[in-house]
């Protein structure tokens, strides 16, 4: 079930799943027996299944940024998902986002997104 949110363009809600107040950037994949509430998920993320966000902010904020008005932003790199993008010039890859313990590379990724807290 899908209430009062916006899901943009490539992504993909299986069974089970109940989203609400929350805006789903490009290319995501949300598992199945997922909760979301009052979320805002960055592109090419994959949200695995039975995921629960906003709804214990004592875990959320170990895992994910927590907003000053209550809003979870979750990242690839929170998740611990490398996003890995081709240098079609080179035959080279190249990983455009590392590991949640990187910080630097955290912070940029939340910045990107930090706008749409305004919404919610």
């Amino acid at each position: 079930m899908i209430h009062h949110s916006l899901l943009f363009s490539d992504v993909r809600v299986n069974n089970y799943t109940k989203i609400t107040d929350s805006v789903i950037l490009p290319k995501v994949e949300i598992g199945r027996y997922v909760k979301l509430n009052k979320v805002i998920i960055d592109k090419q993320c994959v949200i695995p299944d039975g995921l629960e966000a906003r709804f214990d902010p004592v875990k959320d904020a170990k895992q994910f940024h927590v907003t000053e008005k209550g809003v979870t932003l979750i990242t690839p790199d929170m998740l611990g998902q490398h996003i890995h993008m081709s240098n079609q010039n080179s035959g080279k890859s190249f990983s455009s986002i590392t590991h949640r313990d990187t910080g630097q590379k955290k912070a940029r990724s939340v910045g990107t997104v930090l706008f749409l807290v305004f919404l919610l």
